[in-house]
């Protein structure tokens, strides 16, 4: 039987669901899969609020290094201020129409996050990868050789700098 009334939009009628054929055990069966099931989304709740939990504790821990408010013990001495653009350098992602190879050993990069694979990279160093449009908040670091297309932005990292920190 087709699940879909003849229309512009799919839909479901009544007396399609009415229809369904469903496996079926007992009623006992029935209610320790049930209870199964909700233990382990309990213990997936509970991981989600733990996680969230981690991620605020390295939010904070990453404002206090990444503006040297705290130093890691060991460290001291003042930060010197630089610009952006002297300790990188931003460069364009290119199309990937001619390079897309299915099997291929390199990942193709977009905002998105991977879109395809490639025998040839682009640039292979740790690099920090900016959108161009509406992600410019949410840098990605690749530390593997990569392609990136147009719409996101790779970085070359002056050596004295390490790209993971920046």
């Amino acid at each position: 039987m087709s699940m879909t009334a003849k229309s512009s939009v799919d839909s479901v009628r009544r007396e399609m669901i009415a229809d369904m054929l469903i496996p079926l055990p007992p009623k006992v069966e029935q209610q320790a899969i049930a209870e199964v099931l909700s233990d382990v989304d309990d213990l997936i709740g509970s991981l989600d609020k733990l996680i969230a939990k981690k991620r605020a504790v390295k939010t904070g821990a990453m404002q206090q290094l990444l503006t040297g408010k705290q130093r890691l013990p060991g460290f001291k001495g003042e930060w010197k201020e630089k610009r952006l653009g002297d300790i990188l350098s931003v460069r364009h992602g290119k199309s990937q129409h001619e390079i897309c190879q299915p099997f291929g050993v390199y990942p193709i990069l977009a905002t998105s996050g991977e879109i395809g694979r490639t025998n040839k990279f682009l640039y292979d160093k740790p690099s920090v990868l900016i959108g161009r449009k509406g992600t410019i908040d949410r840098p990605q670091y690749v530390d593997q050789p990569f392609w990136n297309i147009d719409t996101l932005f790779y970085t070359e990292i002056n050596s004295w700098n390490i790209a993971k920190f920046i």
